[in-house]
């Protein structure tokens, strides 16, 4: 844990069965990745989990798979293989430091920061009511093919992720419009929630690009303490020290927008 907070990057691979200690380092871990063909985590195996709850004939990746564990937030992305997994902790640490005491790696970019981004003229739709795709605006917008996405397949509300502008690595939040409209919900809260404590402990300035209609509503979202949730976010960011840059793309509502857009200084806030 002295590790985690100094901000020593943990990274965890799952390229075969991880149960008890080695399932919890890799759900602690800064960033975690795990192989869809060999990879399965769990608290107790299936015969364990047989004798006590009496589900029968479970295989490791019915109790504990990837499709499980990369959509409810445990394991953070999802890799073809286990050379895959190495790949994406490379990809990883390359943009972050080596302790949270000094200033995240900065590398030469030959992608011109004044560039024109035409695309991204006519990518957010005139008529409120459509939706359209904010990871194609991500890519448009920072260092090409710089945009590392973490967690795509939990909290699909929202977008975080890594990215370069100009050589220097930024976190990058999102609302996704495609999905409840962007409204914030409680796996999302989460998600960002985790980005955010990730993103300080590195150094790693925030670019966040919002569209909220606020907290998302209704009986499942109550049920799932979208308040609760959404607030401990709300802390999180208050309580974060890196710089904040807040683009408002289109809307900006209720309490998940007034979180958003004004958390605290130094925030700096454009209209799109």
């Amino acid at each position: 844990m002295q590790e985690l907070d100094l901000g020593i990057p943990q990274c965890a691979a799952v390229v075969g069965t991880a149960v008890g200690l080695g399932a919890a380092r890799a759900g602690v871990s800064h960033f975690s990745v795990i192989a869809a063909d060999i990879g399965s985590l769990f608290n107790a195996g299936p015969k364990v989990v047989e004798g006590a709850t009496f589900e029968e004939d479970l295989s490791f990746d019915t109790l504990g798979g990837p499709r499980i564990h990369c959509s409810n937030g445990v394991i953070d992305n999802l890799a073809p293989d286990e050379k895959g997994c190495y790949d994406q902790i490379a990809e990883f640490l390359s943009y972050v430091p080596n302790h949270g005491g000094v200033l995240p790696p900065v590398i030469p970019s030959q992608d011109d920061p004044n560039r024109l981004c035409t695309g991204l003229r006519t990518a957010i739709p005139r008529r409120r009511q459509r939706m359209y795709e904010v990871r194609p605006m991500i890519r448009e917008f920072v260092d090409k093919d710089s945009f590392f996405e973490i967690g795509q397949y939990w909290g699909n509300t929202v977008v975080v992720g890594f990215a370069r502008l100009h050589g220097r690595p930024v976190g990058i939040f999102a609302n996704d419009a495609l999905n409840n409209a962007g409204a914030l919900d409680t796996a999302g809260s989460q998600k960002y929630d985790k980005h955010i404590r990730l993103c300080d402990v590195m150094g790693l300035p925030i670019v966040q690009l919002i569209d909220i209609p606020g907290f998302a509503i209704g009986t499942v979202a109550e049920r799932n303490g979208v308040m609760k949730w959404g607030l401990e976010m709300y802390k999180t960011l208050f309580g974060s020290t890196v710089p904040i840059f807040s683009i408002v793309m289109r809307r900006c509502y209720g309490i998940g927008g007034a979180i958003l857009v004004a958390p605290r200084d130094p925030n700096t806030r454009v209209a799109w």
